[in-house]
């Protein structure tokens, strides 16, 4: 069905690198070779068998082995040199009111996360002015947030934090219906192709309406963005999807609960043709922890066309307390690819035969193409009888253009459907009108 998910194979320690290039074969068979990988007993992943072989055989081994390897590094600085990687994050911050969460925000922006470029932010907690940052742009969806009751904070609000260099690139979307999401969409540059995003918080006490209302609009913007880009949504949505090994859709090492609002996100990955990039590392990567209580609700989702873009997804777990947030943020790199530059195809012309009919025009073509004969004898002796044939060829058409003359015609070859039998269709049905046209019940 799709071969994006061996891009999720890149090493452990290139998390931010481009995605490696990958083997042909369905998303299934990748999967499962990926699976086999991570379980498997050796540290690299790779199994070396040399029972049975001699020294010769060894050598031999070893050197296909390095010349693999030297392959593959060719590979990623190849696709190092053509794509540009941009590194994103989604991050339920559990509010960034008041000056000292901010300045823990700056701290952690200026440490572990100084990687990433763009991250979408959800639980803001802000109902208007956005906080400042240096070094970044903080913007909000006006509404996303909702006042609390008397005493308490404001609950909700999506947003994006943007680092410099990226905020001229960046473009925010008309809102949709639901408040609690946030599309941006992101300019590749010159020849790339452009990155949509959304950030999604959905209430925990959010209402089977609400929940239609959120899964129906982003059905919506995917099916738009799809036909002109890679598109990605990630958040929190409060929702356990659990795991399973028969859909390819869903990690195969996610956590065993599943509630109800996790079947609604399974079934909208299916309506949507999304896949859900959680849960592929080898083993249970929680995003979620109060106390002893720990759970995976954030989540990051890519559509099919989308996923060769995508590198592995990281948990990020901040054991010195982060930013006070009872979530862990997840990111991962993504390859803005360059867009294939269209081949235009040459123009195409018809000489105008029917004027030769004409004799002032046959006996001006005469006189051009005498005046041509006579130079190209003349430039006989000094150039190679290829250049003056060539010479001679070009004159012999100039002199046509000029006395004959051409139209341009448009290329019939789209017409795919036109053949001899649709001709005949069509020539039997004007037959048919003649005669009726004819018939003597119509003349009277």
């Amino acid at each position: 069905m799709t071969e994006g998910f061996s891009n999720l194979q890149a090493d452990k320690d290139s998390e931010s690198g481009p995605p490696r290039a990958s083997e042909a074969g369905s998303t299934a068979q990748t999967l499962e070779r990926r699976d086999s990988a991570n379980t498997a007993g050796s540290e690299d992943g790779r199994v070396c068998l040399t029972e049975g072989k001699d020294d010769f055989d060894l050598l031999l081994d070893e050197a296909r082995e390095s010349v693999k390897l030297r392959e593959l590094d060719f590979l990623r600085v190849l696709s190092a040199t053509r794509a540009q990687n941009l590194h994103l994050g989604f991050w339920n911050v559990a509010g960034i009111q008041g000056r000292p969460k901010v300045e823990q925000l700056q701290k952690a922006l200026d440490g572990p996360l100084n990687h990433l470029d763009i991250i979408g932010v959800s639980e803001t907690w802000l109902l208007s002015a956005a906080p400042r940052i240096p070094g970044y742009q903080v913007i909000l969806r006006p509404g996303s947030a909702t006042p609390g009751a008397v005493g308490g904070h404001p609950k909700g609000g999506v947003g994006f934090i943007i680092k410099d260099k990226w905020n001229s690139r960046v473009q925010v979307l008309p809102d949709t219906k639901y408040p609690g999401s946030m599309w941006i969409r992101i300019h590749g540059g010159k020849r790339r192709s452009p990155l949509f995003v959304c950030v999604v918080y959905s209430r925990p006490d959010g209402d089977a309406a609400e929940q239609r209302t959120l899964f129906n609009d982003l059905k919506g913007r995917c099916l738009q963005y799809t036909l002109r880009g890679a598109v990605f949504i990630g958040g929190d949505f409060n929702a356990r999807i659990g795991k399973t090994t028969d859909n390819e859709r869903v990690g195969s090492f996610g956590e065993e609960t599943k509630n109800p609002r996790g079947g609604k996100l399974l079934k909208f990955l299916e309506e949507a043709d999304l896949y859900c990039l959680n849960n592929r590392n080898g083993r249970t990567e929680y995003t979620y922890r109060r106390g002893e209580s720990t759970s995976v609700i954030d989540y990051c989702l890519a559509t099919s066309a989308s996923l060769r873009l995508a590198g592995r997804l990281k948990v990020h777990t901040f054991e010195d307390g982060g930013i006070g947030s009872d979530h862990n943020l997840i990111s991962l790199a993504v390859r803005i690819e360059d867009v294939p530059r269209r081949t235009r195809k040459p123009k195409m012309f018809k000489w105008k035969t029917s004027r030769l009919d004409k004799p002032e025009v046959v006996s001006a073509y005469a006189e051009e193409l005498k005046c041509t004969l006579d130079d190209f004898l003349n430039s006989l002796n000094e150039r190679s009888p290829d250049e003056s044939l060539n010479m001679f060829i070009e004159w012999v058409r100039k002199a046509a253009i000029k006395t004959i003359g051409r139209r341009r015609v448009k290329d019939a070859t789209k017409i795919c459907w036109w053949d001899e039998e649709v001709k005949l269709a069509v020539e039997n049905r004007n037959q048919t009108q003649a005669m009726y046209a004819e018939a003597p019940s119509r003349k009277k």
